[in-house]
């Protein structure tokens, strides 16, 4: 996940579970930190000096009428209090109308000559304060549905023309995508990084993933894969190259799906891949003010921090936390802001 950060649901749990039991109570000793709030803070203050004026801010990019709020506004009060930065939020459409990139020049290090760089500035809405930002980072932009009219790509293009550091940059965002997921799954592609030894001991742990297309056209491991999904799509996971929840196919609408556009084209745009069945345990769930007992699987994601330019070696390239989100265990999907699954977190133990 490139965009989001966890809210400390480890500190809930810590002081709350010594209020119900002993047991309770040792095991929230056991509830590892997770840093991703002030490490992800410092990243973006770091990217921020670098910009090199401090009197400019960091925008948050963010949906119109934004309801995932509580993490974006841990990470403004942090970016603050930690480090005296301001942050601004405002959606595509506002960057369209209050955004201006304005040029100015600036001599090369260590030469004479002198050139023309293009900053991003943007005029608050209703308010008229110009400000400078060092930092476009983006909680919007990930879905089409984000892109509505040309003045929203207009926004994502101005953004990416300027100076500003991007969290991500249009590269970094499609770096992201189920298709390159799916590429550094490969032998040949795993050898660029690691010897051939380690790179089968990664793979014995990975869910085997094949690149789609008209069955006729396919290698012959990604078409019997296709043709097993085709006759029981239990096991397999349609993905197309979508964030957020709710895009996935399963079951018996992904066999449905695959043979009535088995020789089609627009197979190219999904990835089609082992599905993972964890072990279930039961957890406590708690909706609108019931709670109720249930099996449930829980998935552990790792966030990290990369800054750099793509010449040089990185600036920060390092752990940031962590994410635990549990759903029931029948629930296919498994986005937190969709619905679909909480936020949780784990407990170390010997046992």
């Amino acid at each position: 996940n490139r965009c989001s950060n966890d809210i400390c649901v480890q500190r809930v749990l810590r002081e709350a579970c010594p209020r119900l039991s002993s047991d309770c109570s040792t095991s929230a000793t056991l509830i590892p930190d997770n840093p991703s709030t002030s490490i992800l803070a410092y990243t973006l203050s770091i990217s921020h000096f670098l910009y090199g004026d401090n009197s400019a801010v960091i925008m948050f990019v963010v949906q119109p009428g934004e309801r995932n709020i509580a993490d974006q506004r841990a990470l403004e009060a942090e970016l603050w209090t930690s480090h005296g930065i301001r942050a601004v939020f405002l959606s595509l459409s506002d960057i369209a109308e209050c955004g201006r990139l304005e040029e100015r020049e600036r001599e090369k290090e260590g030469e004479r000559e002198r050139e023309r760089e293009r900053d991003l500035v943007v005029y608050l809405p209703g308010v008229g304060e110009r400000l400078r930002v060092s930092v476009v980072y983006l909680r919007a932009g990930y879905t089409p549905d984000d892109y509505k009219t040309e003045e929203e790509w207009r926004a994502r293009e101005m953004m990416e023309m300027s100076t500003a550091v991007k969290c991500p940059s249009v590269a970094y965002q499609l770096v992201g995508l189920k298709k390159i997921q799916q590429v550094l799954c490969e032998e040949e592609e795993m050898e660029r990084f690691l010897s051939h030894e380690d790179a089968m001991l990664l793979k014995r742990v990975f869910a085997d993933q094949y690149t789609l297309g008209p069955l006729s056209s396919l290698s012959l491991s990604a078409s019997s894969a296709m043709t097993s999904a085709i006759d029981d799509g239990d096991p397999w996971v349609l993905k197309p190259q979508r964030e957020g929840g709710g895009n996935n196919l399963y079951g018996k609408q992904l066999s449905r799906f695959l043979k009535i556009h088995k020789e089609d084209d627009v197979l190219a745009e999904y990835v089609l891949m082992q599905r993972i069945f964890p072990k279930p345990q039961r957890s406590i769930f708690v909706r609108n003010g019931q709670t109720s007992w249930e099996p449930s699987v829980s998935e552990l994601g790792i966030f990290s921090v990369f800054l750099g330019d793509g010449q040089t070696d990185p600036v920060i390239n390092e752990y940031a936390g962590y994410l635990v989100r549990t759903k029931g265990e029948n629930v296919d999907e498994g986005g937190v802001a969709s619905g679909y699954s909480v936020l949780n977190s784990v407990i170390l133990s010997d046992s």
